[in-house]
């Protein structure tokens, strides 16, 4: 969902929305916000569950990419949108590759590093590639709702799987051993 969404988004700026290059430039500068504020807020963060972050991060990511429609005639909707999408992204990857690490020995972190990057990587591509197939037929606006439902129902199928925590395991030790 978020890969078929940012392959589109800058011609939806400038197709749809029409708008100028500076205006293009200031959402791209704005929207790195998201970033700082998800580094600081990892920090603050890190008594609750990575698990639990990841998937409420991927509800928000798609909760912003479906807002982002509505934003048509507003621009600074549009840039907190992207801030906050940005932010939910860069906080997501920081849990994953935090969880990654403290779950997987040793001996297989690089194995499962090198499939994990491979299967993620190949995903933005392809749904990039869909997407824009799609912007042939349908208005771009409902590739963002769809790709938008599509993220929550995914990050919501988490919370049915060990990825969710219904208490926190914070205190115990990590024993890779037991893994």
């Amino acid at each position: 969902g978020y890969g078929a969404m940012e392959a589109l988004f800058m011609f939806h700026l400038k197709d749809n929305l029409h708008l100028s290059a500076q205006y293009i430039g200031l959402i791209f500068s704005l929207q790195t916000l998201g970033s700082f504020v998800a580094i600081y807020a990892a920090n603050k963060l890190n008594k609750l569950p990575r698990g639990n972050i990841i998937i409420y991060c991927g509800v928000i990511i798609g909760l912003g990419q479906t807002i982002l429609t509505f934003s048509n005639t507003a621009v600074i909707l549009l840039i907190v949108c992207r801030i906050v999408i940005v932010g939910s992204v860069t906080l997501l990857a920081i849990n994953w590759f935090t969880l990654r690490q403290e779950i997987v020995p040793s001996a297989l972190l690089g194995r499962v590093i090198s499939s994990t990057r491979m299967l993620a990587f190949l995903a933005l591509p392809i749904s990039g590639m869909l997407a824009g197939v799609a912007a042939e037929y349908i208005s771009v606006s409902l590739i963002f709702i769809s790709a938008g439902i599509l993220t929550i129902v995914a990050s919501l199928i988490g919370i049915k799987t060990s990825l969710f925590e219904t208490q926190q395991s914070i205190d115990q030790p990590i024993n890779s051993s037991n893994k």
